[in-house]
């Protein structure tokens, strides 16, 4: 039942792609299915090398799992935010200062203007690792 009423959700946020029943059951990893992600959407602003925008560096594991929340809520449609709103909750740092929720960024917002969103199915690949505890 979860899982129809996550297809349905995002038939109504105008993807383009059906999400397979496969997806919703997917166990995706940082280095097979989330760097390339990243690779393609967001090192070019968010790495060691490039402007390290925001602080955000998503080319490294350790980095990604940091800010996984924020790269999601930032990343993926409101539709998908509220859906997942337990699963995005704050993280704490390594100071023990806790992250914020994704009410303190701006959904949908990444990548800018200047490139492609991510697909529907990327979007719910990267909730599923964050949801399967994000695996190396």
């Amino acid at each position: 039942m979860k899982r129809i009423l996550l297809v349905l959700l995002l038939a109504s946020c105008g993807g383009d792609e059906a999400i397979s029943p496969e997806l919703l059951a997917a166990e995706p990893t940082y280095e097979r299915d989330i760097r390339p992600l990243y690779e393609r959407y967001c090192v070019e602003c968010h790495s060691r090398a490039g402007a390290k925008a925001g602080g955000v560096e998503l080319d490294r594991y350790e980095s990604a799992f940091g800010t996984r929340v924020k790269a999601a809520c930032t990343a993926v449609r409101p539709a998908l935010v509220e859906r997942y709103e337990a699963l995005l909750q704050p993280t704490p740092r390594s100071g023990g200062d806790v992250r914020g929720t994704c009410a303190e960024w701006e959904i949908f917002s990444m990548p800018t203007a200047v490139k492609d969103k991510l697909t529907p199915h990327e979007q719910v690949l990267l909730l599923r690792w964050i949801e399967t505890g994000a695996p190396r």
